[in-house]
Order: C-alpha cells, then structure tokens, then sequence
C-alpha cells in the first residue's frame, strides 16, 4: 500500500508545473512548522524519527557516511584553498617557527631549573640517580628474559657475521651505469692529470727563477775574538 501511494504521489508531481511544486512545498513545510510548534507534535515527530531510524539502521548507517565523506570533501577543498593562499602559507610557517621556538624554550628552562636543583638539593640528585640505574637495570632484565627479543639479537648477531665472512653479490651493471662510472674516472683521471702538470709548472717556474738570479759573493771568513790575557790587558794603552 505504501508502495502504491508513493508511485501515486510521484506521479502527482510529474504533472505539476514548477510554480505548483513549490507552492507544494511551501505548504508541506507550513504542516511541519505548525505540527512541530506543539509540544505533542514535536515529541510525536521525535517519536516517529526514532522509530524510523530503528527500522532503517542500514539507511542511517549509509546516510552517516555519506555525510561524513562530504565533510571530507569539504574540508579537503577548503585546505586546498588555504594551501595557494601565499598569506595562508606565510601565516603557518610563522606559526611553525614560534610553536619551535617556544619548546626549545620550554625545555631550556626546564633542563636549567632541572639542573639547579640537581646542584641544590642533594638528596633529590642522589634518589635521581638511583631511579635511572634501577630503570636501565629493569629494562635490560625484561629484555634479557624476552625469548623473542633473544632470537631477534641472535639472527641479527648470526646475519651481521655472514655478511662479513661471505662477500656480497655483485649486482650486474646496466649499461647507462658502466657509462657514468666509465665517465666518472676519464674525469678524475683528467683532474689528477691537471694537478700534476700544474705542480711540475710551479717547480719549473721556482727552479729558473733560482737560475736567473746573479751569484752572490762568497761571505768573508769571521775569525773568533779571543779573550785577552791579563798581562796584555794591563800593557794595553786604553786612550789615557
């Protein structure tokens, strides 16, 4: 019977002019507002809200999310729109570097009150301490009785051995691979070739100016200045 009135009621409409259709609607909402102005109209529209949904959970299951992917759709275009704003981007990186700025201080302050109370109060260092050892002794414990843990160091321990008993394979070359390796040491070859011949240069260059300078005299023989005696000191005329 339902089935039947809806096929009536769209056939309704399929004769109806536009003008008709929305005089239609105006009227149909009219009935809403007016039956949902009363209190047992609006909890006998709940009532029936609620009953539909029961009957009609695949329905609302569907409907939540189609209205889910089209917040998605939404929201992607709106970001989209944001991301070619150059203010937008602008505005996030400045936002980026202040959100960085404000943990690096955030942890300087507190490594710097951590640390001057480490210096005041003793007893806080000392029990500090002894909670890091006991931590690290703990973790190594539960990892040492893990038996997964111990296969998992065993096979990494059995695989870092073969890879330094056995070689490894040689993966076969493509040909634009032998190309630029082939190109790669023309072009070392060529540069240590460069240094060499500019070195050779220098020296050649150092050795020929050595060559065109003029001999220079031989030095004069220095004889050493012998003390004097004290006899020839006294017989020695002073200027008096």
């Amino acid at each position: 019977m339902r089935e039947q009135w809806r096929k009536w009621a769209q056939a309704r409409r399929d004769r109806m002019t536009p003008e008709q259709l929305k005089e239609e609607s105006a009227k149909a909402r009219a009935r809403k507002v007016a039956q949902r102005a009363t209190p047992e109209g609006l909890e006998k529209h709940r009532e029936q809200s609620r009953s539909w949904r029961k009957r009609n959970a695949e329905k609302v299951a569907k409907m939540r999310e189609n209205e889910k992917l089209r917040k998605r759709e939404r929201a992607a275009a709106l970001r989209a729109e944001r991301e070619r704003d150059p203010e937008y981007i602008k505005a996030q990186e400045l936002k980026k570097e202040k959100a960085k700025e404000k943990s690096r201080s955030a942890c300087a302050r507190y490594r710097e009150r951590r640390k001057k109370r480490f210096a005041e109060d003793v007893a806080f260092s000392e029990d500090y301490k002894k909670k890091q050892k006991q931590y690290r002794e703990n973790t190594k414990a539960r990892l040492m009785a893990d038996p997964e843990w111990q296969a998992k160091q065993a096979e990494k321990a059995a695989r870092a051995a073969r890879s330094t008993r056995e070689p490894r394979p040689k993966t076969p070359l493509t040909e634009k691979e032998r190309e630029e390796r082939a190109r790669w040491r023309r072009e070392e070859k060529a540069r240590a070739q460069r240094l060499l011949n500019a070195q050779k240069m220098i020296e050649q260059k150092a050795r020929e100016a050595e060559r065109a300078q003029p001999p220079s005299a031989p030095a004069r023989q220095k004889f050493p200045i012998r003390k004097m005696g004290r006899l020839t000191a006294l017989l020695k005329w002073h200027g008096r």
